[in-house]
């Protein structure tokens, strides 16, 4: 079947489908939401702050507004930009029932390459994010922040530009590179501080303390230290 075998960046596929989809085909558009499922999931947690509820009623409303006015999108090519739109605008409208307002305003390469490679990981569209790479990404989006998430979403995440993002988000591209930037910052003191506490947790599980199973003694001020290594919080 279509919406099992098609490629999200298959512009000609996606022209085809989006078009039949526009004649009524309810198969044609099944294929096309499943194509963008993992990026329309992506967007919503981002939006959302990782509320799985509120992401599945943002992702069902996108659906059925998609269905429902596919036949106003003039150019089928930009159909994942559509989608992606509708989705933006379904997640501000649950913020807006809940009378919350979620703001929308260096990292090494190897940090860099763990942000993107926990995108683009996840193919598979999974509502209750029980999945790892659910889990990596919506851990590095809460760390960007919320006033910074979104960004991040669409310019790693979904490859977009920063005048791409600009036009989404009726932000300048220079307020679209400041959520950037701070969102990095952000995920960098995350990840630095994670591998900090990896470190002390392999301290601890190799030290001869716990390896000879000696009876911990009383502490004492000497102690200050270690504890703060393996407790960095």
């Amino acid at each position: 079947q279509d919406h099992m075998t098609i490629d999200s960046s298959d512009i000609r596929t996606i022209k085809r489908l989006t078009r039949k989809a526009q004649r009524g085909d309810e198969h044609a558009f099944e294929s096309l939401a499943h194509a963008f499922s993992a990026s329309l999931y992506r967007v919503a947690a981002s939006c959302l702050s990782g509320n799985e509820a509120d992401i599945a009623d943002a992702l069902q409303d996108t659906l059925i507004a998609a269905w429902n006015n596919i036949h106003t999108l003039r150019q089928p090519r930009y159909f994942k930009t559509w989608l992606i739109r509708i989705c933006i605008n379904s997640c501000r409208q649950i913020q807006r029932r809940q009378h919350t307002h979620v703001p929308l305003e260096d990292i090494n390469e190897e940090q860099l390459a763990t942000l993107e490679e926990s995108c683009h990981n996840n193919e598979a569209f999974c509502l209750d994010g029980s999945t790892d790479a659910n889990t990596s990404f919506k851990q590095l989006v809460a760390a960007a922040g919320d006033s910074c998430a979104l960004a991040i979403t669409l310019y790693y995440g979904e490859g977009y530009t920063t005048a791409e993002i600009a036009d989404l988000l009726n932000l300048t591209t220079d307020g679209v590179r400041q959520q950037l930037s701070r969102g990095r910052k952000r995920i960098k003191c995350f990840l630095d501080k994670n591998e900090r506490r990896d470190r002390s947790q392999d301290f601890a599980a190799h030290s001869p303390i716990q390896k000879n199973k000696i009876r911990p003694r009383a502490p004492t001020e000497s102690d200050s230290s270690l504890r703060q290594a393996a407790n960095p919080t």
